[in-house]
């Protein structure tokens, strides 16, 4: 088989090789600095229509640099907050994966057998 049959049968085979999906990476807190971005961009927006996106990022950071201490940590006691709630849900859904692996491990539990009207074994 010449060269480039070989090379454009190898293209074909690599495209029609399912790619494993990523997987979702845990979910992570924003900082002090998104957060307070994420609150004034429309305000920015706002008060200067004509700036592009990029523009918009700078204004943003000025505005957060010119900000002082005791303002930031207003935006850092934000982020904690969240970084709390979050890390809360993450270990909720991390101990109801752990509980559905063990009833599957174990069958069905016993409230779902006696929810279904099924006899207990004992």
């Amino acid at each position: 088989m010449p060269a480039s049959k070989k090379r454009a049968a190898e293209v074909i085979a690599a495209r029609t090789i399912k790619r494993k999906k990523k997987k979702k990476g845990k979910k992570r807190a924003p900082g002090a600095f998104i957060i307070y971005s994420n609150s004034i961009r429309e305000d920015i927006k706002v008060e200067f229509p004509e700036l592009k996106f990029t523009e918009i990022g700078k204004k943003i950071g000025e505005k957060w640099r010119a900000l002082t201490e005791d303002e930031r940590n207003v935006w850092k006691k934000k982020s904690e907050e969240i970084k709390k709630k979050i890390q809360a849900e993450q270990e909720a859904e991390e101990m109801e994966a752990k509980q559905r692996m063990e009833e599957a491990a174990n069958g069905f539990s016993r409230d779902v057998e006696h929810d279904l009207g099924l006899p207990e074994l004992t």
